[in-house]
């Protein structure tokens, strides 16, 4: 069986192929950038592949592809934040101990950006109206969310 390549490369630079759907506004299209999810290293992508591995019936990894495929449908990033909180809505306590904690370790990590708290540090759902335990923390600025933790078991309520 041979290996055959999706695309041809030199075909793409020939006719001006096109990858991405150019008629949606790029301005207003909503992100989900993870530029800051390293550094902050409270609940990042290693974190959540050890709960991934210890519960692997949620399939975590499936419903974080298919959260960014729905958002990829959405025409900005305020529907998206709308569609995916709960009732409760998408603001958390700034008192809350996680929450501290992930804005410290922001501030230290990126001295330079932290005005971008100033609009304060929101969770979605990985589901619409909120409906799943996994969620997210961020930032959201113009149209882009910024990860800055994953809390697959919504557990930072809980945490101490």
């Amino acid at each position: 069986m041979s290996k055959r390549k999706l695309i041809e490369i030199k075909k793409i630079k020939k006719e001006n192929f096109v990858l991405a759907n150019q008629s949606i506004n790029a301005k207003n299209h909503p992100e989900i950038n993870f530029k800051y999810l390293w550094k902050c290293n409270v609940g990042c992508f290693k974190s959540l592949s050890k709960y991934n591995y210890k519960y692997k019936e949620e399939k975590v990894f499936d419903q974080l592809q298919q959260f960014l495929y729905e958002v990829d449908q959405c025409s900005n990033l305020d529907e998206v934040i709308t569609q995916y909180t709960s009732s409760k809505g998408s603001k958390v306590d700034p008192s809350n101990t996680y929450l501290r904690r992930l804005k410290a370790t922001f501030e230290d990590a990126y001295p330079e950006e932290k005005e971008l708290l100033k609009s304060g540090i929101i969770h979605i759902h990985l589901k619409r109206n909120g409906k799943n335990k996994f969620v997210m923390f961020g930032i959201h600025y113009e149209s882009v969310f910024f990860v800055l933790a994953f809390d697959p078991n919504h557990s930072f309520n809980k945490r101490v």
